[in-house]
């Protein structure tokens, strides 16, 4: 994208929109490849580290706990609900970015946790939790500004949830003695 001209610290939405955004308009009319593209944008540089900064936190952690391929079922479809989530809630706005599936690993937890409440050690949630309350306030605070997709972070987190109650197993005792050590 910087080397076609877009900008990388703010390229505005119809910037992202030649590259695969998600839009109400086009998407809603057959252009259904960009609820899974618009995952694999951002909203400049800035946008993108942060989300993957985050990833880094709470992703190798999900990784680990649910295996491989549990993992990519649960980001891309927490993925996908969040843009559906934002193409229902504001079908206008374009929106992309890595948000929604990183709040779906953050859903998948918890509902992995309600299910299995004592399954992971306090020591191990600690780094998780400091990592989820500032992805969480910041996304609150900065999704305050007009042009933030709040919509397709509920959606990320709440299909996460359903998928972590269901999709995510319980650790056998060797894999939790695993997570205590990281």
């Amino acid at each position: 994208m910087i080397i076609r001209g877009v900008p990388f610290l703010s390229p505005t939405s119809q910037d992202v929109l030649g590259w695969g955004a998600d839009y109400g308009p086009l998407t809603l009319n057959g252009q259904w490849w960009r609820m899974f593209a618009s995952m694999f944008l951002h909203f400049g540089i800035i946008h993108l580290v942060f989300n993957m900064l985050v990833l880094a936190n709470i992703g190798i952690f999900m990784e680990s706990l649910s295996g491989r391929v549990s993992y990519l079922v649960l980001y891309f479809v927490a993925g996908l609900g969040g843009d559906a989530a934002s193409l229902f809630w504001h079908p206008t706005t374009v929106s992309a970015g890595a948000s929604g599936a990183i709040f779906g690993l953050y859903g998948g937890l918890l509902g992995f946790l309600l299910r299995h409440r004592h399954a992971i050690p306090p020591e191990t949630l600690k780094p998780l939790s400091k990592g989820a309350l500032t992805f969480v306030g910041y996304n609150i605070l900065f999704g305050l500004r007009p042009g933030v997709d709040m919509a397709a972070h509920v959606g990320g987190l709440l299909t996460g949830f359903v998928l972590g109650v269901f999709l995510v197993p319980a650790p056998s005792q060797q894999r939790t003695s695993r997570y205590s050590q990281t």
